[in-house]
């Protein structure tokens, strides 16, 4: 409830007010608007997602906190509702938002894969650019190391997690926060620092370590090869 508090926007506490004016629709009706809708009938469309916004809502409060704005998750999600409508088969004796949670909850758990194989990414283009040693706000495109094709084949979250083994616990949490890993939001140094009561230089140079010791370990292990 805390991220719900703290987290959400003003436009987003002001979308969730207005929800609670948007009545369920009875099951027997919502059979006939469905029909109407896989018709062309706009109208009817726009009520059966308006009669579902308050599940759409409550589902990406159930997902916020994984790296993904809430106001994103719901737009996700409406348009895994617009996809269910389409999808949904009338003549089956099942309510329609049960059918509709699949699609809500595809489109918001897309997104958030979406996010994390950005953060992977991150963090393998700085363990390739051994530019950022010294300065982590270069955007050198060094081509010095390259991932091997079929490493990526075999996933890449795999290969991340093994290179980050080689890290002590406070070195593989300071990576996992600077660079958002598992879906979370990214951390500045200083958000960091206070978490471990540190000054940011300091979260800085942990951070720059453990990309050198990572990167020694993957060269070591073929991981990486030169261009």
């Amino acid at each position: 409830m805390g991220t719900f508090q703290n987290d959400y926007t003003d436009n987003v506490k002001i979308y969730y007010r207005d929800l609670k004016k948007c009545e369920p629709i009875p099951f027997s009706y919502e059979r006939e608007l469905i029909l109407k809708s896989k018709e062309g009938d706009v109208d009817a469309r726009n009520k059966i997602i308006e009669s579902n916004l308050r599940f759409v809502f409550n589902i990406a409060r159930k997902y916020a906190g994984k790296g993904i704005p809430i106001s994103d998750l719901i737009s996700e999600g409406n348009l895994g509702l617009v996809k269910a409508i389409e999808k949904f088969d009338t003549t089956k004796d099942v309510k329609f938002i049960t059918y509709a949670v699949y699609w809500i909850r595809e489109y918001m758990s897309a997104s958030i894969r979406k996010n994390y194989s950005r953060a992977d990414l991150t963090l393998i283009e700085d363990l390739q650019d051994t530019s950022k040693k010294n300065d982590t706000n270069l955007v050198t495109k060094s081509k010095l190391y390259e991932i091997e094709d079929e490493d990526f084949d075999e996933g890449k979250d795999k290969i991340i997690d093994e290179l980050l083994c080689v890290l002590n616990d406070k070195e593989k949490n300071i990576m996992e926060f600077t660079y958002g890993l598992g879906g979370q939001k990214p951390l500045t140094f200083q958000e960091i620092g206070k978490k471990y009561h540190i000054s940011s230089e300091r979260v800085r140079q942990i951070k720059i370590e453990a990309l050198d010791k990572v990167r020694m370990v993957a060269m070591a292990e073929g991981k990486f090869r030169k261009a």
